[in-house]
């Protein structure tokens, strides 16, 4: 079962899958079927993310500089490789990563591939070089707070509506971090993400 996420309020449309092939296959199936469903979402076309920054240079930068984008920090896993038909390999987990050798190996041609960080102290995450979100984990500053509230029921729309919730302020900041979101004039149509933006069809 793919669990997928349509908000409205910020057109995005989020799949719950490891699998881009798969993802774009639902992605079209969803955008056919709801183009057959009366008043439903009429024109509706589904396009994948494309931002100013790369994933793969905005790790880069961050691991380079030290220095994490607002609202985010860098957490003690990574995979870094060479872009190369070799793809060398190099990983750190559970280590930090504020240290000269991570810099150098990326100075040295090596391209991060995953980046474990963490959201505003409430989600935390491995950014791979494709933009995609693996791994996401709630904490417990999120939980505590459900708890609180008396909805810690355990059911899947208590869980989805926390979830989403998060990520509906998670993903906008991860865009920002990223330089912002390309013009459709800018944009060549062939970056791979696993989530859309959802926008009618021009007339």
């Amino acid at each position: 079962t793919t669990t997928l996420w349509i908000d409205m309020a910020n057109k995005f449309l989020v799949v719950d899958s490891g699998n881009l092939t798969g993802a774009d296959k639902i992605v079209s199936y969803l955008v056919e079927a709801l183009s057959e469903v009366p008043g439903a979402l009429p024109g509706i076309k589904a396009s994948p993310i494309q931002t100013q920054m790369s994933a793969a240079a905005a790790m880069s930068h961050w691991l380079s500089t030290r220095e994490a984008p607002y609202n985010f920090s860098v957490d003690r896993d990574c995979e870094l490789k060479t872009p190369d038909d070799q793809k060398s390999t190099v990983r750190y987990s559970r280590h930090t990563l504020e240290i000269d050798e991570v810099a150098q190996h990326i100075a040295a041609g090596k391209v991060p591939t995953q980046l474990a960080m963490t959201w505003n102290e409430r989600v935390s995450f491995v950014l791979t070089e494709t933009a995609q979100l693996k791994k996401l984990k709630l904490l417990d500053v999120v939980l505590d707070g459900v708890q609180e509230s008396g909805k810690d029921d355990d059911g899947f729309d208590t869980d989805a509506a926390i979830i989403t919730g998060e990520l509906s302020s998670l993903i906008p900041d991860l865009l920002d971090a990223l330089g912002g979101e390309l013009g459709d004039e800018e944009a060549s149509g062939e970056a791979e993400a696993s989530t859309r933006e959802l926008a009618p069809e021009p007339a």
